[in-house]
């Protein structure tokens, strides 16, 4: 008959010795980054089946500096074995061109965004899709806990439009803080 194994620290080690399953989390103290610091590291990337990759992002801005889309989803799990700071993602209920507009005019204001707390590790909420063209920015709140670390699927070779909102900060760290 064939063995069945619970999963514990001696079976994950020898499926990762066997080079049955690679583990996702960060290698390299994603959650450790200076303050407003934010980083990417790419675990795997593959172009030979459709082009996709797999990255960690280390979060540890006060506020999100750089608002982005893209043209395709991001899949985002938040999985932490680890007590984290606060993950906040501002979404802009603007498309780009009207955000864009606004901003040029100086018009954008409170009720152009919406501020999510995140939860990991949540069997519902924790892992989720951002759909194309949805602005949005990460942020945490600075402090002495690791940072949150999110991991993330695209599209490999995915461009990343950034629209620059440092002028906003002030709405989003009263928000937070």
């Amino acid at each position: 008959m064939i063995r069945v194994s619970e999963m514990n620290a001696m079976v994950w080690a020898f499926l990762e010795k066997e080079g049955f399953i690679s583990a996702v989390k960060s290698q390299n103290g994603l959650s450790a980054l200076p303050a407003e610091e934010a980083q990417v590291e790419t675990l795997y990337e593959c172009n030979d089946y459709g082009g996709s990759k797999l990255i960690n992002v280390g979060i540890n801005l006060s506020w999100p500096a750089m608002f982005h889309h893209h043209p395709a989803h991001e899949e985002i799990f938040l999985l932490s074995a680890v007590d984290t700071k606060p993950l906040y993602i501002a979404f802009a209920f603007d498309r780009l061109t009207a955000f864009m507009q606004k901003q040029g005019q100086n018009r954008l204001q409170e009720t152009d965004f919406i501020i999510v707390k995140m939860i990991y590790n949540h069997p519902l909420w924790s892992g989720f899709a951002i759909n194309p063209g949805v602005l949005h920015g990460e942020f945490t709140s600075l402090g002495e806990k690791a940072n949150p670390v999110l991991i993330v699927t695209e599209p490999s070779g995915m461009t990343t439009d950034l629209v620059d909102i440092s002028g906003l900060a002030p709405l989003f760290i009263a928000a937070v803080n």
